[in-house]
């Protein structure tokens, strides 16, 4: 993976700051272009054990998925990354997760459509985008339907 998550964090903001470029993130009008890359990807499961062992997620789901007493970074599926990470980390500043991760423009600009099933473990989606990545070369940014 391409780091560790940080251990001691206190609260939501010291969390998910651990996920947003030096740059702060940025606005990307276009939802076109907001892909995400394989790196970004990585990032969000280098995270997954941190978010689901933290004390400072909600006790209750919002309507899918699993209590957070119940996450387990093996089966986390989308709903509930969605739940406990993406819907948190962006709501201040009410952007999508890729404006959230993002350095620049160009480096969202997705060459790959991918359409999954929301209650698939995020593991599994993103071994499976990896090896299309693999396979299809060129850069790895993908148009996620999420």
């Amino acid at each position: 993976l391409k780091r560790e998550c940080q251990e001691g964090v206190t609260s939501h903001k010291d969390m998910f700051a651990q996920l947003i470029p030096s740059n702060g993130g940025i606005d990307i009008p276009d939802v076109a272009s907001r892909g995400i890359s394989l790196d970004q990807l990585l990032d969000l499961v280098a995270f997954l054990p941190h978010i689901c062992r933290s004390d400072h997620l909600d006790k209750e789901p919002r309507g899918h998925g699993l209590a957070k007493a119940e996450l387990d970074e093996q089966c986390v599926n989308l709903y509930q990354v969605c739940d406990h990470i993406i819907k948190p980390a962006t709501a201040e500043r009410q952007c999508s997760y890729a404006e959230f991760v993002a350095s620049s423009a160009e480096a969202q600009w997705p060459e790959w459509f991918c359409s999954h099933w929301w209650g698939e473990p995020v593991l599994h989606f993103i071994a499976c985008a990896q090896h299309f990545l693999s396979l299809r070369g060129g850069g790895p940014v993908l148009w996620v339907c999420a």
